[in-house]
């Protein structure tokens, strides 16, 4: 469940500091993701300051012109971060070999009539998406805009789903550490 929420967070985070174009931040949408329960248990009293998912980040890629930008951020950093830590892939090289394909999420959960693949997404379409269909690898579906989708991989993506995905707080939250830690 702990990855679950992480996907969650890292997403949102990643999307909020990097996203130049596409990411739709809506309040209302970000709200119906269900909410995760507050932690009760263990000890939150020592927890470190910070941590770092670095060692098991692909290399950073930029989506170009294209408002792609929630597909890179739930496929290719976060899911394929969840990869990494499962199989404890810390080699950037591998680990960016394997890593997952953005424009795959993004023909998935862009308007119909975006040609140019400019609409941009929602995190909550892109988790959907991920959660239903996932994704393929980025070696078998690289090109950035209006690639056909085969059956074969349509099936190939069902391989990197994800089970489910939480909100770690209400729109508007302050004090978030100390909400998340009773």
């Amino acid at each position: 469940m702990k990855n679950l929420v992480l996907i969650l967070f890292l997403a949102l985070k990643i999307s909020l500091i990097s996203a130049q174009t596409g990411c739709i931040l809506d309040s209302a949408t970000y709200m119906r993701v269900p909410l995760s329960a507050p932690l009760m248990r263990g000890n939150y009293q020592n927890l470190p300051k910070e941590i770092s998912l670095k060692k098991y980040c692909p290399e950073p890629r930029g989506q170009g012109d294209y408002g792609t930008c929630v597909g890179w951020t739930v496929a290719y950093m976060a899911r394929t971060i969840t990869l990494a830590q499962k199989n404890n892939w810390t080699n950037q090289a591998k680990i960016t070999e394997n890593a997952l394909s953005p424009y795959f999420l993004y023909e998935n959960i862009k308007a119909y009539d975006d040609q140019n693949c400019q609409g941009g997404a929602t995190l909550f379409a892109g988790l959907e998406i991920m959660k239903r269909m996932g994704t393929v690898p980025f070696k078998d579906f690289g090109i950035a805009c209006n690639q056909p989708q085969s059956d074969k991989n349509k099936e190939k993506a069902l391989q990197n789903r994800i089970k489910d995905y939480k909100r770690l707080f209400n729109y508007g939250t302050k004090n978030k550490e100390k909400v998340r830690f009773q």
